[in-house]
């Protein structure tokens, strides 16, 4: 017989501590002139990110949030361009633009043979030679690692220590066996460029002197001389000019580029790398633009199924896509119309963005401020309060809308786009705010708003952690129903209740569960269900979301006390 004592029992999870939040935690994907496709990087500030991912769109649209930021480099599967050259002026000089590499690459054969058997290592900028690459055969292009430049194989013989150099002119050398027309490029522009040139002193090649402007005007480098031999490396863009004949002081060439962009396999690819790691993430944001409103669409298809997929694996994940405003906003319209999610967001209007990197005013889709704006607010606030503490910055104009002189988020707006607004005038207030933080969500749906979304989300990842200890756990039933006994359902509601309130209740995020003296009470187990028949109980979550004045009407008048009754 065991002898008579006191048992003490430590009891767990009465305090309502929650734990980490991922709230604001976001994952940024897009093009970059460094970094491993499809590998995820922790970034803390903004030199981690250019020290790790090098220049580019995703590096910039990084340097727009806060806390903790995760950035997925995507595959630059299609090339950029460059423009056409435009002059403005009298003179006879000219300027052609071709892309090359930023920074000279390398290419040795360390396995010789023919394609399929070969191997090749890479060197970028000086630095030491990567892991060699075998080939594939029959032919054989790469992306070269770090770069946003793909080199092509030709079906030959190689030697091994062949070594082919391809400067940042986009000429290419070779030193060992070979020839040098068997490796050829094709590179892109770092970013999307509005160039322009200005010659502030005319004369031949040698003599006539530039500057150059990157971003339409709003920001201008040093004069630079022509060279005598006439090309010209715009540093840390791949653009290449090559001036010829005499120029005159006063003229101007512009023109402008687009970076490489991927495609929905390389899009696919990414999300499918992305939701298979450890890490925990509250949002996505695709940085990069597709070239219409189809093609957003064809985006959005891709990525909310990736996301309908992770809420199957227990991963709670809102995403942001971009649209671009190159079309007619009825052809936007026309092209969302019969498509809806509960999960992914959809951007539209640009804006002239304040570069916090370097500076420049750059077209940008205005997801790029919105979703940073988004991941800083609390999950409760609508991410468009006008008197919210983190105010969206670096907006120095909205672009119009297509076709028009200015920009109207009207009808966008009305077909669950999101978009941006300003309040200008005497009686506005001077900023720049989300219209509507919507998702392209159904009518009727109770997601149709962002905060919605998230605070749900919160809660859902609170009570799973909770009722994740009480699965196959046992519990006492009713003699007579055979239903789960009142006294152990309380407990688990009451743990429940406890994570809930504190992931969503006490911060201010919502208004309370079911019960409306006691606002704390979200979960509710069924005390019908024979649990000894079936092994399974049902359970709900019931809450009370904030209410948000989205219209508000001042009626104005004037009073006259001696009439007053």
């Amino acid at each position: 017989m065991t002898l008579p004592n006191v048992n003490t029992v430590f009891q767990d999870g009465g305090l309502g501590s929650a734990p980490p939040s991922v709230a604001g935690i976001t994952v940024t994907m897009g093009l970059c002139s460094k970094g491993i496709p499809n590998t995820i990087y922790a970034v803390n500030d903004n030199a981690t990110a250019q020290a790790a991912l090098g220049i580019g769109p995703l590096v910039q649209a990084l340097a727009y949030k806060g806390g903790t930021r995760y950035a997925m480099p995507l595959t630059p599967s299609t090339a950029g361009t460059a423009g056409s050259v435009t002059q403005t002026g009298t003179g006879a000089g000219t300027v052609t633009v071709t892309l090359a590499p930023a920074q000279a690459i390398l290419a040795k054969i360390t396995t010789a043979g023919a394609l399929g058997t070969m191997a090749v290592a890479f060197s970028v900028g000086g630095g030491a030679y990567g892991t060699p690459v075998v080939s594939t055969a029959s032919a054989f292009s790469i992306v070269v690692p770090g770069t946003l430049t793909t080199l092509t194989f030709a079906a030959q013989t190689y030697t091994v220590a062949a070594v082919w150099t391809i400067s940042t002119l986009g000429v290419i050398t070779l030193s060992g066996t070979g020839t040098v027309g068997w490796v050829t490029q094709v590179s892109s522009p770092l970013d999307a460029y509005a160039v322009i040139l200005a010659i502030t002193t005319g004369g031949a090649l040698g003599t006539a002197v530039f500057t150059a402007s990157l971003d339409g005007g709003n920001n201008t480098g040093a004069p630079i001389a022509t060279p005598g031999g006439g090309v010209y490396s715009i540093p840390n863009t791949g653009i290449v000019l090559t001036f010829a004949s005499t120029f005159v002081a006063g003229d101007t060439y512009s023109f402008s580029t687009t970076t490489a962009t991927c495609n929905n396999t390389d899009l696919n690819t990414a999300l499918t790398a992305l939701m298979a790691l450890p890490i925990d993430f509250e949002s996505i944001h695709v940085a990069a633009t597709p070239a219409s409103a189809a093609a957003a669409a064809t985006e959005f298809a891709t990525v909310d199924a990736a996301l309908v997929a992770a809420q199957t694996a227990f991963r709670y994940v809102y995403g942001v896509i971009e649209c671009p405003t190159v079309e007619a906003d009825a052809t936007i319209v026309a092209a969302f119309t019969a498509l809806s999610s509960l999960r992914t967001m959809v951007s539209v209007g640009d804006i002239a963005a304040n570069q916090p990197l370097d500076g420049r005013i750059e077209r940008r889709n205005s997801a790029w401020v919105a979703s940073a704006h988004i991941a800083a607010i609390p999950a409760g606030e609508d991410a468009g309060f006008v008197n919210s503490t983190a105010q969206i910055t670096g907006v120095a104009n909205l672009y119009p809308n297509f076709g028009s002189t200015g920009w109207d988020p009207t009808l966008l707006d009305s077909q669950r786009f999101m978009t941006l607004r300003q309040f200008p005038g005497p009686a506005g207030t001077p900023g720049t705010f989300i219209a509507d933080g919507f998702i392209m969500a159904p009518p009727g749906s109770d997601f149709g708003l962002i905060q919605h979304r998230r605070v749900m989300d919160v809660a859902a990842r609170a009570a799973r952690r909770v009722l994740l200890k009480y699965l196959n756990g046992s519990v006492r039933v009713n003699l007579k129903t055979g239903a789960i006994d009142p006294r152990d359902a309380f407990i688990i509601e009451s743990s429940i209740d406890s994570a809930i309130a504190a992931a969503i209740l006490a911060p201010g995020f919502v208004s309370g569960g079911y019960d409306p003296v006691k606002p704390g009470k979200f979960a509710q187990l069924s005390r019908t269900q024979n649990l000894l028949s079936t092994n399974s109980e049902p359970l709900s979550i019931s809450i009370t979301p904030l209410g948000y004045l989205k219209f508000i009407t001042a009626t104005f008048g004037f009073r006259n006390p001696a009439l007053t009754v």
